[in-house]
């Protein structure tokens, strides 16, 4: 905090940014051997539909988990395009 007293971020930190594939992949790795907690991702971030992409070996949790990040995204984005409609309409009624 004494770098970036502007900072109102408090607590540990439960997402790692990487910048490149090789040090987010040897990064995740080091989480899953030395956590107890579930690591997910590879997570897609600014596409303008929701997706996600999982590997060829992932396994049936992995799979599932990616998908429900998608879900919520892709609810997300619904809810977001109702609730402008919705304000429109009691606008103008």
């Amino acid at each position: 905090m004494s770098l970036y007293p502007f900072c109102r971020l408090t607590g540990p930190a439960n997402v790692l940014v990487m910048p490149a594939l090789h040090s987010a992949h040897i990064a995740s790795h080091l989480v899953q051997q030395l956590g107890d907690g579930v690591t997910i991702g590879p997570i897609l971030m600014g596409l303008s539909k929701p997706a996600q992409v999982v590997q060829m070996s992932a396994s049936l949790s992995e799979i599932l988990n990616m998908a429900a990040i998608a879900a919520f995204a892709a609810l997300q984005e619904k809810e977001a395009k109702v609730l402008p409609a919705n304000a429109k309409k009691k606008a103008k009624g």
